[in-house]
Order: C-alpha cells, then sequence, then structure tokens
C-alpha cells in the first residue's frame, strides 16, 4: 500500500492538458424528478402529520392532569382549612378546661374539696442540709429521723 502512494507521488506530470468539454443531454434523457420522489415526501408527510399528532395528544394530556392537579389541590386546601378551624376550636376547648376557676369549681362541686381550716394547718421545717452535713446522734435513718420530727412536733386531734 505504501508503495501505490510512492508511485502516485512520484508519478510525472502529462505534458499536455486534458480538454473539458460541456456536455449537453436533451431534457427527456434526465428522469423525471416527481416520479421517483413521491414516496419520500409521503414518508416526510406521514413522519410530520404522526410528529404533529404525538404533539397535540401531549399538550391534551398535559392539560388533563393539569386539571386533575388543580382538583386535589383545591381538595387539599379544603382539608387544610376544617382542620385548622378544628385546631382553633380544640385549643379553646383545652384553654377553658385549663383555667384555675374551672378547676377549683370541679374540685369543690364535683370532688368535695373543701378549703383547710387555718387553725389545724400545722407546717414542718425539713432541715435537709443539716441531714447532709452532720446527722444528729439516733437519727441515722430516715425512719429514726421522721419518729424525731413527729415526737417533737405537736398535733392537733
Amino acid at each position: 500500500m505504501a508503495t501505490a502512494a510512492r508511485q502516485l507521488k512520484h508519478r510525472p506530470a502529462s505534458p499536455e492538458p486534458r480538454a473539458l468539454r460541456v456536455v449537453r443531454r436533451a431534457l427527456s434523457e434526465f428522469p423525471p424528478q416527481q416520479a421517483t420522489h413521491p414516496r419520500r415526501r409521503r414518508g416526510v408527510i406521514a413522519i410530520t402529520c404522526l410528529s404533529l399528532v404525538a404533539v397535540v395528544f401531549a399538550v391534551l394530556v398535559e392539560q388533563v392532569v393539569l386539571a386533575q392537579s388543580a382538583f386535589e389541590l383545591g381538595k387539599i386546601r379544603k382539608q387544610l382549612t376544617e382542620a385548622q378551624s378544628l385546631q382553633e376550636e380544640l385549643l379553646l376547648e383545652a384553654a377553658t378546661l385549663e383555667s384555675p376557676a374551672r378547676v377549683e369549681n370541679f374540685a369543690r362541686n364535683h370532688l368535695g374539696m373543701v378549703d383547710p381550716d387555718p387553725a389545724l394547718t400545722q407546717y414542718i421545717v425539713a432541715d435537709i442540709g443539716r441531714r447532709n452535713e452532720e446527722a444528729p446522734a439516733g437519727s441515722d435513718t430516715p425512719a429514726a429521723g421522721a419518729a424525731a420530727a413527729a415526737a417533737t412536733s405537736e398535733v392537733a386531734p
């Protein structure tokens, strides 16, 4: 292959130039273009029509999906509004049930609770810091400390 390329490269130029001439043919010698291209045109037209139908179908499907999505969005917004109003009602009900006046009223009327008599109320001061630092003799256990505290305080009947 390399030798053929060398031979072509080193070939001497021909001394006489080639004469070129224009050949004119009659129109009847050329094949009619309409006879060979109708199939090709039909194929192009068919592909174009199918593409156009596919694009129209895709646009219609997109519009249907968009309409369905808008319908679902409206339904979800309605559910959200209902849930927010229910939440507001429940918050108001919880605030009403937790009010101190309502709790006191329920305790007095339904549970039978009363205010304690101030004359019978005793307060015991627990010296927690002393127990941790130095425990008094005989109060090594919590029960002994409680017994000692009960003995020193006076309880009214």
